[in-house]
């Protein structure tokens, strides 16, 4: 087997590292350490933005239905003080009464 040698820097706190090694993948991070906090960012960065596209998917919707900004901006009140659960309930049951209303005028 082959032995190499090379220069680099971690991706997380941006070390410099001098790896001699005799195969393998290159070395990315400088400690453990540092391993772990990339996987967090990546882990956290992963779960922001589901929630940011299911906050937006939720908003389209009430937008396509007809809900003013006002209405909008309750249900983002509500999100940020009970939850996405909760939010997601009050969109479903605001967009539920909305149908009811466009059926009743329709008769």
């Amino acid at each position: 087997m082959s032995y190499r040698c090379y220069h680099t820097s971690c991706d997380v706190c941006g070390k410099r590292m001098f790896i001699e090694t005799q195969g393998g993948r290159d070395r990315r991070y400088c400690s453990p350490a540092c391993k772990q906090a990339a996987y967090r960012k990546r882990k956290d960065g992963a779960k922001r933005n589901n929630r940011v596209l299911r906050n937006e998917n939720l908003l389209a919707r009430l937008s396509e239905n007809g809900f003013s900004e006002a209405a909008m901006s309750k249900l983002r009140d509500i999100l940020g003080q009970f939850g996405p659960d909760a939010t997601q309930a009050a969109a479903d049951l605001a967009l539920l009464c909305a149908e009811e209303v466009r059926q009743l005028l329709r008769r």
